[in-house]
């Protein structure tokens, strides 16, 4: 409508499990339209041996997920 550029749908998703206080994991991946599918462009998953500092990076990172999306909801 307005002549600009239009973009290809993108979407992702990221499920986080809390291990314990300051400790958590997570499981996720990219995805695009595809011709006659939705097609996987990347993937993730927390791996066994992680250090302590990167399991409680993602610990926060799902606090901060869950607070953002609560306040969202909410406001």
């Amino acid at each position: 409508m307005t002549g600009s550029k239009v973009f290809p749908a993108r979407y992702s998703n990221t499920c986080w499990s809390l291990v314990a206080t300051n400790d958590g994991v997570k499981v996720g991946a990219s995805y695009k339209a595809g011709a006659e599918k939705i097609d996987v462009t990347s993937k993730f998953i927390s791996k066994t041996g992680e250090s302590s500092d990167l399991r409680k990076a993602t610990y926060e990172e799902s606090i901060g997920w869950y607070e953002g999306i609560t306040s969202d909801m909410f406001s």
